[in-house]
């Protein structure tokens, strides 16, 4: 498709999912990783933010994270559970 794979494109793809018109109605749940919960839409509004105003379910759920101990060019996914309360702290 010639689109490389980069955050921000990985961010304007979810933004487009995200705040397709009616997209409550087909999708009520995300399980967000690390990037994704950190990353905004185009007015500023984080995405964890934008879901639960569309009344996502965005409960507390396991999400893939990379190991510290894996080889930076192969990490190797591992499940991690990150209550949604403590992201809070990330925004500040």
């Amino acid at each position: 498709m010639g689109i490389d794979n980069t955050a921000e494109n990985r961010r304007i793809y979810r933004q487009m999912l995200f705040t397709a018109k009616d997209v409550e109605k087909y999708i009520s749940a995300a399980i967000l990783d690390p990037e994704t919960v950190l990353q905004k839409s185009d007015s500023g509004i984080p995405f964890p933010q934008l879901l639960a105003e569309k009344g996502f379910c965005l409960d507390p759920s396991p999400i893939l994270c990379h190991s510290p101990f894996s080889r930076l060019d192969a990490p190797s996914p591992i499940l991690c559970h990150i209550p949604f309360s403590w992201l809070d702290a990330l925004y500040i």
